[in-house]
């Protein structure tokens, strides 16, 4: 028999051993069987608990803990089929402590981890059935991921609600991720698990007024311990302004596996849903952006360009009062422009419109009838949604392109802090014929 594991599987176990080093470090093997031979696919990590002067991990497994990791390998469509763990200093070799807590028939896969840090040797072992030995299986590296047999059911979801993240906190499914218009939210309590991303200065580069660099993604990402194929999950205050900012740059930089948290903050807050104000940290990573998605963005010439054509759509998701031009700005605001009014052509559909009293989006049917009310359609060659600085218009794109299904939609986040301060560009006041 042998265990197979892909390359960069491997190595992102590699990436956990060598950050909890000189302590260790551990998780559990996801995959299936296949005649007598196992492939892992996936890993759950999980936090060491040792006393600060102990160099040894520590587990405190109820049967409640092997429940939850059961469901997060049901969810993904596969079986909990091993533990792996670091040994540092010291050979990949079971120790006595390994062989009294191992359970037979069960994969472990134990790395020696050696000053610099350095993953030095990994190796396979299995308990023999009646517990007097382990024996050494083949371990099998690939040069791909391996193909899964089984449908992976709930990545593909844009959406979800506060009930399923509360009922899988624990279950390793998803990283999830705060983003607040309010930055210092987060710090007053936030749900468990969760790591906050600061729009200002970690979603934006405010001195090109621009997204952030592709470089700079990759950076935030790998110091958040995220890799390509995590699984995140938003959510933030204002009814998820900036949480589908957020949502909108994953999906710009080629991440696909995000969603948003229905309701976000402010519904989870009103349910009563546990909260706390611990930190987490997680071992960093080496991501990197696989491709980027340019149709999903808009700039100022592509809607220069579509100006009041009959196939353009154009919605302006600002409150009707920046709309008609009586305002610049909603109070309180700071980012303005030195024009008031709207782009020509474009349909006034705030952004608020779209979500319930709670927080929550409105029903697919209630949404398709506010945009359609508009002309807003799939029908429509180009949809191209804006507000002020991106943020609102973010939250209109994720209704237009994943409630509603429209695939033809762009976010303009230049926005009308852009386009009321260009020279000569053409705007309107009042309502729009």
């Amino acid at each position: 028999m042998a265990v197979h594991i892909s390359r960069g599987l491997q190595a992102a176990i590699f990436e956990q051993m060598q950050h909890t080093y000189p302590n260790e470090g551990g998780g559990f093997l996801l995959g299936e069987l296949r005649g007598a031979d196992v492939h892992i696919l996936d890993i759950i990590q999980i936090e060491n608990t040792f006393a600060a002067e102990e160099q040894y991990h520590r587990y405190a497994m109820t049967p409640q803990d092997w429940a939850r990791l059961e469901d997060a390998a049901d969810a993904r469509g596969l079986t909990l089929v091993g533990y792996y763990h670091s040994h540092p200093d010291s050979p990949a070799i079971p120790s006595v402590y390994d062989r009294d807590h191992a359970l037979p028939n069960f994969t472990y896969v134990i790395t020696s981890v050696q000053p610099g840090p350095r993953a030095a040797e990994q190796r396979v072992w299995r308990l023999l059935a009646d517990r007097s030995a382990f024996e050494e299986i083949a371990l099998v590296v690939t040069s791909v991921p391996e193909p899964r047999h089984k449908e992976h059911p709930i990545i593909t979801e844009p959406l979800v609600t506060t009930q399923f993240v509360a009922d899988n906190l624990d279950a390793g499914l998803f990283r999830l991720v705060e983003v607040d218009v309010d930055t210092t939210q987060y710090a007053t309590g936030h749900a468990p698990g969760a790591i906050a991303f600061n729009w200002q200065s970690q979603l934006q580069d405010s001195i090109a007024r621009d997204i952030i660099s592709q470089a700079d993604f990759e950076r935030l990402l790998s110091e958040a311990g995220i890799r390509p194929e995590t699984w995140v999950v938003l959510y933030g205050d204002n009814n998820n302004w900036f949480a589908a900012y957020a949502l909108w740059l994953f999906n710009y930089y080629g991440h696909d596996n995000v969603s948003l948290m229905d309701g976000g903050r402010k519904k989870w807050l009103a349910e009563g849903r546990p909260v706390t104000t611990d930190e987490p940290h997680f071992p960093p990573t080496s991501y990197r952006v696989g491709g980027i998605n340019a149709v999903l963005r808009a700039d100022r010439d592509f809607v220069r360009a579509r100006l009041e054509q009959p196939s353009f759509a154009l919605v302006d998701v600002r409150s009707p009062a920046e709309y008609v031009g009586d305002i610049i700005a909603p109070p309180g605001m700071s980012e303005t422009a030195q024009r008031p009014g709207h782009i020509p052509g474009a349909k006034n559909v705030p952004w608020a419109q779209a979500v319930s009293e709670d927080g929550s989006f409105k029903s697919k049917e209630a949404l398709a009838a506010l945009y359609g009310g508009k002309g807003v359609g799939a029908d429509a060659a180009d949809i191209v949604a804006y507000c002020r600085i991106g943020e609102r218009s973010s939250h209109t794109w994720f209704v237009l392109r994943h409630l509603l299904g429209y695939q033809n939609v762009r976010n303009y986040d230049g926005s009308w802090t852009e386009w009321g301060n260009l020279i000569g560009a053409p705007i309107r006041k009042g309502e729009q014929p």
